[in-house]
């Protein structure tokens, strides 16, 4: 009996061990409705649509996080006015989150950043299983779909990732 309720569990059933979302390219990207750290309420995906979204988590005192912070904000110059968007999600801690619109703005990083100053505990990193930064999903923000995730959107993956997902939405 005991051996059945695990398995159920591991299946996919709720508790501790319930089966993770597929955040591979192919599926949905988890929703989820946020404040930015201007005080606007963000609904995600829907509030990006018709846009190819990038989700970033991230966080100030991240050294790799502030090493991809010149090759996403090129690419966002180069391709934000053909449908690109960015949603930073800041993993930054109760002391450091104060420092989070010092640095967008000293680095260009001129769209919403989310941070709620829980560290590892932030909500959305939560949602997303994030056990490491920078991790980002690129997704359509019309269908919610994640179209590209991982090493293959990192420095200079990023550009290329970014215009084959606004070819491909454009031919939707």
């Amino acid at each position: 009996m005991t051996i059945m309720l695990i398995a159920l569990v591991l299946a996919g059933g709720s508790g501790p061990f319930a089966k993770a979302p597929d955040l591979t390219a192919g599926h949905k990207a988890i929703k989820f409705t946020a404040t930015d750290v201007r005080g606007k309420t963000v609904h995600f995906p829907s509030d990006f649509k018709g846009k190819i979204v990038l989700l970033d988590f991230w966080a100030t005192w991240c050294g790799p996080c502030m090493g991809e912070v010149p090759n996403v904000v090129n690419t966002y110059k180069a391709m934000h006015r053909n449908g690109f968007e960015i949603l930073g999600i800041s993993l930054d801690n109760s002391q450091t989150r104060k420092s989070v619109g010092r640095v967008t703005k000293a680095k260009g990083m001129t769209w919403d950043q989310v941070s709620d100053g829980k560290y590892w505990e932030a909500a959305v990193a939560k949602l997303y299983g994030v056990v490491s930064i920078p991790q980002a999903y690129i997704v359509n923000g019309t269908t919610g779909v994640i179209v590209a995730e991982g090493d293959g959107i990192r420095g200079e993956n990023l550009l290329p990732a970014v215009q084959k997902a606004l070819n491909a939405a454009s031919r939707k």
